[in-house]
């Protein structure tokens, strides 16, 4: 009975033991998971700060550059203003001698002759130029607002010329030039 007692004391024991282990390892993996889990959230709320600051530096880095562009153009405004006023000036100055000798100089036939050229030359550049604006059409049919300053511009088209074409503003033209590198700063 000795022995019975103290075979049943020793497998209480080991039921007690094995109980003990079972339930420290289930209790190390909620905690080593747990641990794992505010690891990675961690490094996300990291990378998640990370981004923010370098969204925030490109947003300002793009503030910059149109605020220095709106400079320019304002510079760039006001000296067309100014040309524009001394052009007209300039050509009336430059027209009056110019009249006076070509009032000697041709006479009725050549002014005929004359202007046909000039007529046959205007009709074969105008010509030319809807050949062109055709065939420039054609190409930007299927191409997306991108691609088609990107185009425009490989194709030796200004940065005024584009934004007339596509009708962009000011912001968008040179947005659209920033994001692909065609700008030359």
């Amino acid at each position: 009975m000795i022995f019975i007692n103290f075979v049943f004391f020793i497998s209480n024991i080991l039921v007690i033991i094995f109980g003990y282990l079972i339930i420290k390892s289930n209790i190390e993996k909620k905690y080593v998971n747990k641990a794992i889990i505010d690891g990675i959230k961690k490094e996300i709320n990291a990378l998640i700060v990370q981004l923010n600051e370098t969204t925030n530096d490109n947003i300002t880095l793009i503030e910059e550059r149109v605020k220095r562009l709106d400079r320019f153009l304002k510079i760039v405004d006001k000296r067309i203003a100014g040309l524009d006023s001394k052009i007209p000036d300039s050509w009336r100055d430059y027209d009056r001698p110019r009249q006076n000798i070509d009032n000697f100089l041709y006479s009725p036939q050549k002014v005929v002759k004359q202007t046909e050229k000039m007529a046959e030359i205007i009709s074969s550049k105008e010509e030319k130029a809807l050949a062109e604006e055709t065939a420039t059409n054609d190409a930007l049919k299927n191409l997306s607002t991108p691609e088609r300053v990107a185009y425009l511009f490989d194709n030796g088209w200004t940065a005024e010329a584009i934004k007339k074409k596509l009708d962009l503003s000011s912001g968008e033209m040179e947005l659209l030039l920033n994001i692909q590198n065609l700008n030359n700063d």
